[in-house]
């Protein structure tokens, strides 16, 4: 069965526009996200917390290079970013920056999303690891006792446990 519309329907469907996010979609990625907050909630805690992030996504990666240094001295004027990045990170980087949305805490949010990616780099260190293990046990590649450790602590990890921090087990304490 088709929907008929009325020729009122047709020009409202022709003319309605959905909004997109900067990378295409209306939701942003964690990367994403953590840009965002930077941008409209500089502070030098950010500078700090984000510092040794290694950016996945080349755009807030390029976009990071171009604005630590001026974070760190207190300061964002994204004037000076949009001219230091790709005309393809601009454009994004632009499209990000007028989008409006409100943190009461920005710094508690973004150690939120710093949780998150940290969640997801690992998810993905699994992955991986799961993938070798696999060729191990066919045979394709040498057993490594010590990526299997990786991966069960990893695995533990992420579902909740805590790895074990060595093999020996202390004798209960008799008193």
């Amino acid at each position: 069965k088709r929907l008929k519309l009325s020729p009122g329907d047709r020009e409202a469907q022709a003319t309605t526009v959905l909004p997109k996010g900067p990378a295409g979609t209306s939701l942003l990625s964690i990367e994403e996200e953590m840009m965002y907050v930077v941008v409209h909630h500089a502070s030098e805690d950010m500078v700090r917390s984000l510092d040794a992030l290694a950016w996945l996504d080349h755009r807030c990666a390029e976009t990071w290079r171009a604005m630590r240094t001026k974070l760190a001295a207190g300061t964002l004027h994204l004037s000076e970013v949009l001219s230091a990045v790709s005309e393809e990170t601009r454009d994004w980087l632009g499209a990000l920056a007028i989008q409006e949305r409100r943190y009461d805490k920005p710094q508690e949010m973004m150690g939120k999303l710093l949780v998150d990616w940290q969640r997801k780099k690992e998810e993905h260190e699994c992955e991986e690891l799961k993938a070798e293990i696999g060729a191990m046990i066919d045979g394709s590649i040498p057993h490594d006792m010590q990526k299997q450790k990786i991966y069960n602590d990893l695995l533990k990890r992420l579902k909740g446990s805590k790895p074990e921090l060595n093999n020996l087990r202390e004798a209960p304490l008799h008193g």
